[in-house]
């Protein structure tokens, strides 16, 4: 007996939870709008909990919010009993969200988040009992950010039952910046650009209680604004800065620049993200070689200096003296282009010494080789 009694009110109460289901509100006519604007009880939203209980009273209660300006409605209910809640717009021909909780003795609970535009919104609740409300608008949402100013690090906490909480950064100068995320939690961090279409990056922390999880995200950024919403189970900090030689990571692009006949060869390392370079791993620079098989062949007051092809050279300087140690009132000089050059006008029967060297013209500059060894001869009267 007790088994069909029991049956008997499980079906009762299935159809009593069943008309809960239908909107009150199907019919559109001006009239019943009215109606329903006129017996409408506002929803506080100051985050408090709020009690309702809906014994010996019609099941049904429609609350109303006005909202003034853009923002996010967030309603959290929790309830022991059967309970439809339905938010609607002001003539009922839009359903933003239709919830339904099966309470039966313990408690259920849903929240849910909704954007308003400026206006006024039902929120139809029905219910077979006690149930309470905690409601909030205008908070924090993508139309009305948390501001984040550049160099300064928040802390935040169990995002999730609000959809997430939004940052709004204002980007000066084109540049490359750093997005510095931590938690002690499961948290997701997306930045997203001005017009919140494209996921610029992402990062995913995955952080406990007693060790924090941490990335540093590099990103280039143009002149602008953009938005970064964080998702956390839990505690999270979060910054940006502009990236700097000093706090970038480095990532290194090495190549070797070759030494020249004016400067030292070396490797060359650059950052690929913020520019910063050095050097290491030197080479000396390019010599010109002396002049070899330098050899002489005198005449009738001359003589003629043939040599060897110096690479790279450009010309030959060469040096002839009547003293070995090739001081400056007894030394002369001349440059040619060929191997070979015949010196005359000098004083016959007397000693002279010669030596060559090699030049190269460089971005403007002279390079010379070392002398080549000397050479002496006694050129005839």
């Amino acid at each position: 007996m007790k088994k069909i009694i029991s049956l008997i009110m499980a079906a009762v109460m299935a159809v009593s939870y069943l008309s809960f289901s239908v909107c009150a509100y199907a019919d559109d006519s001006s009239s019943a709008v009215s109606s329903v604007a006129e017996n409408a009880v506002s929803l506080v939203c100051d985050g408090k909990w709020r009690e309702y209980n809906t014994n010996g009273t019609d099941p049904t209660v429609t609350y109303s919010i006005t909202a003034s300006a853009a923002g996010k409605l967030n309603v959290k209910i929790q309830a022991f009993t059967a309970l439809d809640a339905v938010l609607s717009s002001s003539d009922f021909r839009t359903e933003y969200f239709n919830v339904r909780l099966t309470g039966s003795g313990e408690s259920a609970s849903m929240v849910r988040n909704q954007m308003l535009q400026p206006g006024t919104y039902y929120l139809t609740v029905r219910s077979e009992g006690k149930y309470t409300i905690n409601a909030t608008f205008g908070g924090n949402s993508s139309v009305n950010p948390q501001i984040l100013p550049i160099n300064t690090k928040v802390s935040g906490s169990n995002t999730q039952d609000e959809n997430g909480w939004w940052y709004k950064l204002t980007v000066s100068k084109d540049a490359y910046y750093i997005v510095d995320a931590s938690a002690n939690s499961n948290a997701y961090f997306k930045l997203y650009d001005e017009g919140l279409t494209n996921v610029i990056k992402e990062s995913v922390l995955s952080g406990n209680s007693k060790t924090a999880d941490s990335q540093k995200t590099t990103v280039y950024l143009d002149k602008g604004t953009y938005y970064i919403n964080v998702n956390s189970d839990g505690k999270y900090q979060l910054s940006w800065y502009k990236l700097t030689q000093k706090n970038c990571t480095h990532s290194y692009k090495s190549q070797t620049v070759k030494s020249t006949f004016t400067a030292k060869g070396y490797r060359l390392h650059t950052c690929t993200i913020c520019g910063y370079s050095y050097k290491d791993s030197y080479t000396a620079k390019k010599k010109l070689s002396a002049p070899s098989s330098v050899s002489l062949k005198k005449g009738s007051r001359k003589l003629t200096v043939k040599f060897s092809r110096s690479f790279y050279a450009t010309g030959y300087q060469i040096q002839y003296s009547t003293s070995k140690k090739f001081t400056s009132k007894t030394t002369k000089k001349i440059t040619t282009k060929d191997t070979s050059k015949t010196v005359k006008n000098l004083k016959g029967g007397k000693k002279y010494y010669v030596r060559v060297r090699a030049y190269k013209k460089v971005d403007g500059k002279t390079v010379f080789s070392s002398w080549s060894e000397v050479k002496s001869i006694t050129v005839k009267r």
